[in-house]
């Protein structure tokens, strides 16, 4: 909510208007992020740029004088090798399901003396935005929803308020890059009530297993993912046999499915 693919778009809009000879990668996680929101979306090239622009949506090109923009998705980032850009636009690297494969395969593409990379994102917690986040080289730029209230409806903001003091508002909200593979500490952790867990109807739920070597103790956690919270649901850890344990995960797998 914070206006981040706008912020792209108008990037981009002034180094096309610049008319220099240069070809632009604009790169998003699938096809269709870059046709529906980078290109022809409220907040994309075509919707915001104040001339006549080429589009040839079925060659992936935009033209505006010796400019030529060349559209790509992240699932196919071999498509990349060969091409040389003075300028790149990815929108979404936190979300690119190869997002450490476009981003080196576009490293690569970037080879003359002022090219630069602009990435607009959610700063999800995976390593590579961790990377670009600790190069000295890299200029951020970050910014909350609520900062952008005015091109926001208030059912909007009021819906998010919802979500204070989680993950969620600190990654999608706040637009902080957050650590969630650290130790947990003792203040991250809250006790719930059974019977208020047992109303949650949760994203995803978890059966970790640690088998014990030897005559150790199994380690068998369930575990329930909500808007960006985990909660522990039972811990079934046993020193019994595997062929008990086994059957205790799968009975407790039945029962989770239902």
């Amino acid at each position: 909510g914070f206006g981040k693919t706008l912020s792209g778009t108008y990037c981009i809009i002034d180094k096309i208007l610049e008319n220099k000879k240069q070809n632009i990668a604009i790169i998003g996680p699938t096809w269709k992020h870059v046709k529906n929101i980078m290109v022809e979306g409220r907040s994309g090239i075509l919707n915001n740029f104040p001339h006549k622009i080429e589009y040839f949506s079925t060659k992936g090109i935009l033209k505006y004088g010796n400019t030529t923009c060349y559209l790509f998705s992240a699932e196919s980032y071999n498509s990349l090798r060969g091409h040389e850009f003075g300028w790149a636009w990815i929108d979404e690297l936190g979300s690119c399901s190869y997002s450490e494969e476009i981003f080196d395969q576009i490293t690569m593409c970037l080879r003359q003396q002022d090219s630069k990379m602009i990435i607009t994102t959610t700063p999800c917690d995976i390593p590579i935005l961790h990377y670009i986040n600790s190069n000295k080289k890299t200029h951020i730029t970050s910014g909350t929803s609520f900062e952008n209230r005015e091109n926001l409806s208030e059912l909007f903001i009021q819906n998010i308020e919802k979500y204070q003091g989680s993950h969620f508002e600190q990654q999608e909200i706040l637009g902080q890059l957050i650590s969630t593979s650290s130790n947990w500490k003792l203040s991250d952790i809250q006790c719930y009530d059974p019977i208020l867990l047992d109303s949650i109807k949760f994203e995803h739920i978890i059966i970790g297993v640690d088998p014990a070597i030897g005559r150790g103790t199994t380690g068998i956690i369930i575990t329930g993912f909500y808007r960006g919270n985990s909660y522990i649901l039972e811990d079934l850890s046993t020193s019994e046999s595997i062929l008990q344990w086994s059957e205790t995960i799968i009975n407790k797998y039945r029962y989770y499915e239902d």
